[in-house]
């Protein structure tokens, strides 16, 4: 409900995108549409324009959505000093015109000397007494003729700035050729032509990032692609190692570039790559999991497809109750799927215990609970259904979960 959504666009559908993303999230939810320099350099060959941008749609699940203010740089902070040595540090002379005229802002201000000094054009910005307030602080002080009043803002009372919706500095956003060279300096035995064609810069990604997200966040990435998104949280993540990490998750479909690009793309930048002239370079630290998408093991009502095979369920149920999948080396084959922390957990489906008629072996009787696997310990049982007491399931530690209504569907 607190999230965002990005999504990047050129110039032939960014109208048609934004009629679409208007139908889906609404219209007030639309937050900006980031202009992204695309481009290092201008499109010689072009005949009416050189097109150098990307459009960036930006829109809230919900009302009310905030940016991350992006920190001061020296630059925004230059035009504040201290000429007059204030204890509260740099400053700089604000505005004190208001913005629309109204009667009871046009005073005039009585200086040291007497001096009179009369209102702008549409008048002060405060009212009287906030002014006198405001001169009685000293965050208004007098010039030194007396002839105008200066208003202090001071650096120490800055936070941070909102993000613009131009992001034209390809020193800090990248561009499109600086993302074939971060897939190139990870891939180096690879031809640029047999790389991802079409990558987004990490440096881009990583300031959307620094924008939409905060640590401990989960970020998620449908078209995965070369693994930029991936790349860009590992690098968030490493600047602030002490600080919770933020999570990915990254979906790529063309099985060729998930496993040879995406997936191995983040493990060099998580644990470290040898460049071209043969040094290593060391990783960022993180980590993740590469899953493969089986057939769906349930139907949209929420029913075990009748083609599930156990060894696939059974994964899933372990992942169900753990949280965490099955180690890789076991093959799930026996009722007792396998241990956490202690906990047995175990699946009745399919005749695994030798009966396959309907209700045999998938019901959890006192016969059939003397044929499973033992486990010295508790035990989480997934079955048809249940003929023991709750008696009976205390004494052997036994926590029943009926199929397929208490395994996730999802």
């Amino acid at each position: 409900e607190d999230g965002s959504i990005w999504v990047s666009m050129d110039d032939n559908e960014a109208h048609s995108l934004r009629f679409i993303l208007d139908e889906v999230f609404g219209a007030g939810n639309f937050l900006a549409d980031v202009i992204w320099r695309s481009s290092d350099s201008s499109n010689n060959d072009a005949k009416t324009f050189s097109v150098d941008h990307n459009h960036t749609l930006v829109y809230s699940k919900s009302p009310g959505w905030l940016s991350v203010p992006l920190s001061r740089t020296e630059e925004k902070n230059a035009h504040y000093k201290n000429p007059d040595g204030d204890p509260r540090g740099p400053w700089f002379s604000g505005n004190l015109s208001s913005p629309n005229p109204r009667p009871n802002l046009r005073y005039d201000v009585i200086g040291p000397q007497g001096e009179k000094i009369p209102p702008p054009a549409n008048g002060w910005r405060w009212k009287e007494s906030t002014m006198k307030e405001m001169i009685e602080s000293r965050e208004i002080v007098f010039s030194k003729d007396g002839s105008r009043l200066i208003k202090k803002t001071y650096l120490a009372d800055q936070k941070g700035l909102a993000p613009s919706t131009l992001w034209a500095d390809i020193e800090e956003t990248g561009h499109n050729r600086n993302a074939k060279y971060d897939l190139k300096r990870l891939f180096p035995e690879k031809e640029t032509a047999d790389l991802f064609a079409t990558p987004k810069p990490h440096l881009f990604v990583t300031k959307i990032l620094r924008v939409a997200t905060k640590p401990g966040d989960i970020v998620l990435d449908s078209f995965a692609g070369s693994g930029t998104t991936a790349h860009s949280v590992i690098n968030l993540n490493s600047e602030n190692p002490d600080l919770s990490p933020r999570h990915f998750i990254g979906i790529e479909m063309e099985p060729g570039i998930a496993k040879d690009v995406t997936a191995e793309r983040v493990r060099r930048v998580a644990a470290g790559y040898t460049n071209a002239k043969g040094e290593f370079i060391p990783g960022l630290g993180g980590g993740f999991r590469y899953c493969r998408l089986d057939a769906p093991l349930f139907s949209a009502a929420g029913v075990i497809n009748p083609d599930v095979r156990f060894a696939q369920l059974a994964r899933h149920v372990y992942f169900t109750e753990t949280g965490e999948p099955l180690p890789r080396e076991r093959a799930p084959n026996t009722p007792l799927v396998g241990v956490h922390r202690g906990t047995g957990v175990y699946l009745l489906f399919n005749g695994i215990l030798g009966d396959h008629s309907a209700s045999g072996g998938n019901v959890l009787t006192r016969a059939v609970l003397a044929k499973l696997p033992p486990h010295a310990g508790p035990k989480v049982i997934y079955a048809y259904g249940c003929l023991l007491g709750e008696d009976r399931l205390r004494a052997e530690q036994v926590t029943f979960r009926q199929t397929p209504y208490e395994i996730a569907t999802t």
